[in-house]
């Protein structure tokens, strides 16, 4: 099904210049429609697959810093045209984390691209990392750390994402990260989902906190590899 919607999607860009000329410009309109559908299908479909048949995490020492910034220059066009104020901070001494490096450029990619959609009007999205040291600075109770045994003084790394958009319901919070739940009526409800399911191959969890009209805080931790 993937190939198939991608050969369709090839021929119809390829034959673009030639409808041009021969169809109306109302014909135009739909193809141009059915393009964009074939696309966002597309993606649909990519998701589904990374979703069911994730490849197994590569564990190495990676500076986390480093993946985040990365993902925020990949973002920095959408993120000016939806005129949005990105802040973002460091503290405390680096320290590397044993990760997956594409799976977490992944969960840091969604997370940042639900934070602008949620801002269509523009707002302000604050990013901050931080060393931490126990679970409960980091946010955390033992049943939230999965994948492995955890010291109460290990230590951490925490990524929180906050936005000023239109916040989560209460009915709707416990859900965020189910399957193809989705409050985006052109959204496929895969993006937190894929988000959680990697951070826990990677170890690490992730919650959220929201209100309504005010914002959305996402709180990503992972255990630290080393800590200078």
């Amino acid at each position: 099904m993937h190939r198939t919607l991608i050969e369709k999607n090839f021929c119809l860009g390829s034959k673009e210049s030639h409808f041009k000329i021969t169809i109306a410009e109302r014909e135009m309109i739909l193809i141009g429609g059915i393009i964009d559908e074939i696309d966002r299908l597309n993606k649909i479909v990519t998701k589904l697959l990374h979703f069911s048949r994730p490849s197994p995490p590569v564990f190495k020492p990676e500076d986390p810093m480093l993946i985040l910034e990365k993902m925020l220059d990949l973002t920095t066009e959408k993120v000016r045209a939806n005129g949005i104020e990105v802040k973002y901070a460091w503290s405390g001494r680096p320290c590397r984390t044993m990760v997956d490096r594409e799976q977490i450029q992944q969960v840091f990619l969604n997370l940042l691209l639900n934070a602008v959609k949620a801002m269509p009007r523009g707002g302000r999205l604050d990013v901050e990392m931080r060393r931490t040291r126990g679970i409960f600075e980091a946010g955390l109770g033992p049943s939230l750390i999965s994948g492995g045994d955890f010291d109460f003084q290990d230590w951490f790394v925490r990524v929180r994402f906050r936005d000023t958009g239109c916040g989560i319901g209460s009915e709707a919070l416990p859900k965020v990260f189910d399957p193809f739940f989705t409050t985006d009526p052109r959204g496929t409800g895969l993006g937190l989902s894929i988000a959680h399911k990697l951070i826990e191959e990677n170890k690490g969890a992730v919650y959220i906190e929201s209100t309504p009209v005010k914002g959305t805080d996402v709180i990503v931790v992972l255990p630290a590899a080393e800590v200078s």
